[in-house]
């Protein structure tokens, strides 16, 4: 990966994390200012070092109707490092981030006690490898299961709780 597209990544991953908190507003715009950057005029105008970084931040807020303040702290940021020419690739690798966000199935851990991140992602690369499928866990605490873990999945559920086990036990011994 060349040191531009590294710097890409970056600010990437700080719009997919705002979008990803609820930000889907910023998704549109940015996709606009991405196409805008691609344009030759617009992205000779950006490579221009005797235009001022005010003027470039001007040309590219009025081609979105509607620019999100984030996205114009975002254009202020790129205009003082000089980076605005960067925009065609940040767009690409948000939706880059969004679509294996997308991508990932959603599974449920059921824990009596609070797992560590550490613990959490190992059962979550050992469900991935069963699963075949990228997966975005969300541990929740149940006291009542006692011991071990529910993880649900889609429509599927493991259940390796001790509460389940007990229950079982206590069927076998009543019939």
């Amino acid at each position: 990966m060349s040191s531009e597209a590294a710097v890409a990544r970056r600010y990437a991953r700080a719009l997919y994390e705002l979008i990803a908190e609820g930000g889907e507003q910023l998704q549109a715009p940015l996709l606009q200012l991405a196409e805008a950057a691609k344009v030759d005029e617009v992205a000779a105008l950006l490579e221009r070092t005797s235009v001022p970084a005010s003027a470039k931040v001007k040309v590219l807020t009025a081609i979105v109707k509607e620019l999100p303040a984030e996205l114009g702290r975002l254009l202020d940021l790129l205009a003082a490092r000089g980076k605005l020419s960067l925009l065609p690739e940040i767009g690409a690798q948000t939706t880059a981030l969004l679509q294996a966000d997308a991508d990932a199935i959603d599974v449920e851990l059921i824990t009596a006690v609070k797992v560590p991140a550490a613990v959490r992602n190992k059962i979550a690369a050992a469900l991935e490898s069963v699963v075949g499928k990228k997966l975005k866990v969300t541990a929740h605490q149940n006291k009542t299961i006692i011991g071990g873990f529910i993880v649900n999945i889609g429509d599927r559920r493991i259940d390796h709780s001790i509460r389940t086990r007990l229950n079982g036990m206590r069927a076998a011994l009543a019939g």
